[in-house]
């Protein structure tokens, strides 16, 4: 699941089928577009479990309009071509576009490792990020170590 919006998940009932489906299946959510603005979700069960994609730019370095936090994991999210119809591209910038990357990654590590649960998932994603431009600590998604990490872990 992608979801491109979500401030806390305020309204409990959305509140609870999120954290149903957090169980099952791995949710990547953008980390959002105010970087002054506090990191969501907090309350929920995607705080330990979601993919909290925040936008890098082409350097490597995190785009200037990106919210940050411990849990993020960072994907490209700056000029991103985009096709606006009628054989017209653009560059767009934006977490949801980093939040689409994280998800397809998840989805292709999936695909790979059908028994692999949400959680592994995730955590060989966060685990075997490789360090962002200016960054000490893991951070840019790494399809390559992540595939090694979860087959590792089917042995």
């Amino acid at each position: 699941m992608l979801l491109t919006f979500l401030s806390d998940a305020d309204v409990p009932a959305l509140r609870a089928v999120l954290d149903e489906f957090a169980a099952r299946s791995v949710v990547a959510v953008a980390a959002g577009n105010e970087a002054d603005a506090p990191l969501g979700p907090t309350g929920s069960a995607l705080a330990g479990t979601a993919l909290v994609a925040a936008a890098v730019d082409v350097t490597g370095a995190p785009a200037w309009f990106t919210q940050e936090g411990p849990q993020v994991v960072w994907a490209p999210g700056t000029s991103i071509p985009v096709i606006l119809g009628e054989n017209r591209q653009a560059a767009r910038d934006g977490t949801s576009y980093s939040a689409a990357i994280a998800a397809a990654l998840a989805a292709r590590l999936i695909a790979e490792f059908p028994d692999a649960t949400p959680t592994q998932v995730v955590q060989a994603l966060r685990d075997t990020s490789l360090p962002a431009n200016g960054r000490e600590t893991p951070s840019i998604l790494n399809l390559h170590a992540s595939r090694v990490a979860l087959s590792e872990t089917e042995r």
